[in-house]
């Protein structure tokens, strides 16, 4: 039987992530108010005070060799990812991504017929344990 053995959410740092629409208001005259705004927020993540992240949820799953239960060969499934999130966000958007991410991963382990009797136990933890 293929069973889940851990469930965990990673924080990634996201290297190509976009910060232009924080530019959005700095050649609109109309707007100087934003551009100063977003502007002191640009230089906060220029000088490393925040980045962006990635979320992705995984599960490790194993499955007995040769029908040896005690042998068993470990396979990591991943969700699809969510990029491009401020790294000083609040405690209950974090918790939000990784929700979203462990649904995507419950999903992805249904198609692969993977058993599901531990999971939402398993992803419980794996959402305490995420705290950044």
């Amino acid at each position: 039987m293929i069973k889940i053995d851990q469930i965990k959410i990673k924080w990634i740092p996201d290297e190509a992530g976009d910060v232009s629409y924080l530019e959005e208001f700095k050649d609109d005259p109309e707007h100087q108010e934003f551009w100063e705004i977003d502007r002191k927020r640009l230089e906060d993540y220029e000088n490393g005070f925040w980045c962006m992240l990635g979320c992705v949820a995984e599960a490790v799953v194993s499955y007995p060799i040769a029908g040896d239960e005690q042998n068993r060969r470990l396979e990591t499934f991943s969700s699809r990812g969510i990029w491009g999130i401020e790294s000083d966000c609040d405690e209950l958007t974090r918790q939000d991504f990784g929700r979203e991410e462990i649904d995507d991963l419950k999903q992805h382990l249904q198609v692969f017929s993977v058993n599901l009797d531990n999971f939402n136990q398993l992803a419980d933890k794996a959402l305490a344990e995420a705290r950044l």
